[in-house]
């Protein structure tokens, strides 16, 4: 996923194209950056093959903010470790109080019969599906927070390239 974010950015080329910050570098590329990436790109302004003088650019700095802190933190591990503490306490606990009170009635079936065995799998099983489930959600959060990030700088394509054909 976050390969694909840098593969896109690199695509941009000028000064992007050997782009290696990671993941915790992509806040620090700045506006002026995605500016002069792709005023090289799409030769906006370029006159017979010369770049623009200074005073001539026509991408500026403010018209590519730049991604922002929190499209990077949706990406990072540590956004979710407190859903996932939480949830998997919460489950385990209700499992552990149905845990308890069930143990000691399969417990009481006749000896060998497997209930208590039973009963622990059953208990396995729904604190893994309910844990998938979590996990689950949060995978998808991270795939939109990759999509956030792809729009972004397809977006900063689309407004070079309306520039560079006065779209």
């Amino acid at each position: 996923m976050i390969q694909d974010i840098i593969a896109n950015l690199q695509s941009l080329g000028g000064g992007l194209a050997d782009y290696s910050g990671g993941l915790s570098g992509l806040s620090q590329i700045s506006g002026q950056d995605f500016a002069d990436a792709l005023t090289q790109m799409y030769q906006i302004g370029y006159d017979e093959g010369e770049p623009p003088q200074a005073g001539e650019e026509l991408l500026t700095a403010g018209m590519f903010p730049g991604i922002s802190k929190s499209q990077i933190e949706a990406l990072s591990g540590r956004a979710y470790s407190p859903l996932l503490q939480t949830s998997g306490q919460s489950f385990l606990n209700e499992l552990t109080s149905a845990y308890n009170r069930g143990a000691s009635r399969a417990a009481g079936g006749f000896a060998g019969s497997g209930q208590l065995t039973s009963f622990q799998q059953n208990i396995k099983d729904v604190y893994g599906r309910q844990m998938t489930d979590v996990l689950s959600d949060v995978a998808a959060s991270k795939t939109q927070a990759v999509k956030s990030i792809q729009d972004t700088i397809d977006s900063y394509r689309e407004t070079a390239l309306a520039m560079r054909y006065g779209i």
